[in-house]
Formats: structure tokens, sequence, C-alpha cells
């Protein structure tokens, strides 16, 4: 009968096979992808051409919609990236009753002392927080109202910043490449079609982008403000930016945006509470159908979703 060290040496050997074998076919599709992106136009294509007025208008429409495509992934990268940040050290000031300890952070979050303290830093100058001293002189960050209905939704943290910029990374070079390919063909176009075809077609593209983004826009919105609107409920109408922001997974900065929407449009009146007049807002006619707030026996509804 073979051991178990004979059974795991198989396994082992077997699981390396199989990352070699996914080595080999990424390396093939790259270079695949090189040989139809680059060589090919290189060779259909005389220097001649390439150089031409035309051909470099063309080309130039496509590089520019490129550059426009990068700054938009890494906006959305960054805007991830502070919400993701933002909700773990947002779930640690739930579990600790409304109190930010910054020295803790590394304990508990994926933060570190220096990033907690300019995140924290400007929480406080946006007056979404109160300070306070302990006994030591040490500095605690304060988030009024929170109780253990203010964790409505629960998510699971799916959120690692290094896989994400291997994954942008991939991205921006996918982009980079694509932007080579569609230059040549852009270019041929605009000096071998009608220059209204050309046109026409770079606005389609355009107006479609921009038709995709603000739907999803239009549609995220709409479900940060459901979601707002069930925490009020379930806090008896009262709603603080902390809790907007963890529960819908935003930043602290989206939150306070929208409740001063709601604010300016009479859904919601502010009032301040804490030594730093932290914000506190009452969201008129939301009251919980489905139980009493003056009876027991509301429970905690636990929501997973993945962003």
């Amino acid at each position: 009968m073979p051991s178990d060290g004979e059974y795991c040496g198989k396994a082992d050997e077997t699981e390396a096979d199989e990352k070699e074998q996914k080595i080999w076919k990424k390396w093939l599709k790259v270079t695949g992808f090189i040989l139809v992106t680059i060589i090919a136009p290189l060779w259909l294509l005389d220097k001649q051409t390439i150089l031409s007025e035309e051909f470099m208008t063309g080309a130039l429409f496509v590089n520019v919609f490129a550059v426009i495509q990068i700054f938009h992934v890494v906006y959305l990268t960054y805007r991830n990236y502070v919400r993701k940040t933002e909700h773990d050290v947002l779930g640690y000031v739930m579990d600790n009753q409304g109190v930010l300890y910054p020295q803790e952070i590394a304990e508990f979050t994926d933060e570190s002392l220096s990033s907690i303290q300019r995140m924290a830093d400007r929480w406080h100058k946006a007056n979404l927080v109160s300070t306070s001293y302990g006994n030591d002189g040490t500095v605690m960050y304060l988030f009024p109202n929170v109780t253990a209905e203010s964790m409505v939704y629960l998510r699971e943290p799916n959120y690692n910043p290094l896989a994400q910029l291997k994954r942008v990374k991939e991205q921006l070079m996918q982009t980079c490449c694509y932007a080579f390919l569609y230059s040549f063909l852009a270019g041929y176009a605009f000096m071998n079609w009608s220059h209204f075809i050309f046109y026409g077609g770079i606005g389609a593209v355009c107006a479609a982008y921009r038709t995709f983004y603000s739907i999803q826009a239009r549609e995220e919105a709409e479900q940060i403000e459901r979601i707002g609107l069930q925490v009020a409920t379930h806090r008896n109408g009262q709603l603080t930016v902390h809790e907007l922001a963890y529960n819908a997974m935003v930043s602290m900065k989206e939150a306070a945006k929208l409740l001063k929407k709601w604010e300016l449009a009479n859904i919601a009146r502010r009032i301040e509470i804490g030594e730093g007049f932290v914000p506190v807002y009452i969201i008129s006619g939301v009251v919980s159908k489905e139980c009493g707030w003056l009876q027991s026996g509301c429970s905690t509804i636990h929501f997973r979703w993945g962003v």
C-alpha cells in the first residue's frame, strides 16, 4: 500500500504540472495576440501609408479614446479602493461601539497607523466624526448613534488590494494593445472610407460607452438610496453618514453627499450632536411596517453582497 507521503508527492507533482500547463497556455495566447495586433498590421501596411496625415488622424482618435478609457479605469479602481478600505475600518468602528482607536487599527484591519490617520483626519475635517482624548492623552475618534442595529447589511470581506492591482495592470496592458491594433484599423478606415462614416462610427462608440456608464451609475445610485432608506427604517428614521457608508459600502464622502442632497430636497432633517457637531439625519415618513419599534424582536437583516 502506498504511504500518505507518496500520495502527497503525487498530488504536488500534479498541481505543479497543471500550473506549468497554465503558464504555457498563457504565453501562447500572449504570443498569438502580439502576432495579430502588432506584426500583422506592420506587415500589411507600408511606412508611407502609416506616416500619411489621414492615417495619423484616424489613429489619433483611437488613442484619445484609449487615454480616456485608461483614466476611467484608474478612477474606478481608486474609488473602489477607497470604498473597500473605509468599509473595513467602519466595520471595526461598528464592532467597537462607535469608537476608533488608531493604535488598534492594524490588528483588526488591513490598514496601517499612517493610513488610518490620514483617513480619520479627512473625516474629522469634514465634521463627520468627533474627537476625544483618553487619560493618557491618546486621541479617539467618536461616531455617534452606533448601536447593534447600525449594521443592517453584513458583507463578507472579499477585497484584496494586491489582487486588484494585478487585475488593473492586466486591463491597462490589454487597453494599450487594443489601442495599437485599432489605431491601424482606424487609420485605414479614415483613408479609404468616407469621413462621414468614420466620424459616425467614432460617435456611435462614444455614445454607446457613455450610455452604458450612465445607466450603470444611475442603477448604482438608486441602489444606494434604497439601502439608505432601509437602514433608516431599522433605525427608527435616524441615519448617520457612517451608517449609510458602511451598509451601502460607499465612501464617507459619497454618503455625506447623498444625505446633503436629501436635506436640500427636504427628505431629511439634519441635527448635530457631540462635541464636533457630527450630523445625524432624521428621515421623515420612514416607519417599519414589519415590526413596531416600541416592541422587541426586530431582528437585523443579514445580506451577502460582494462588490
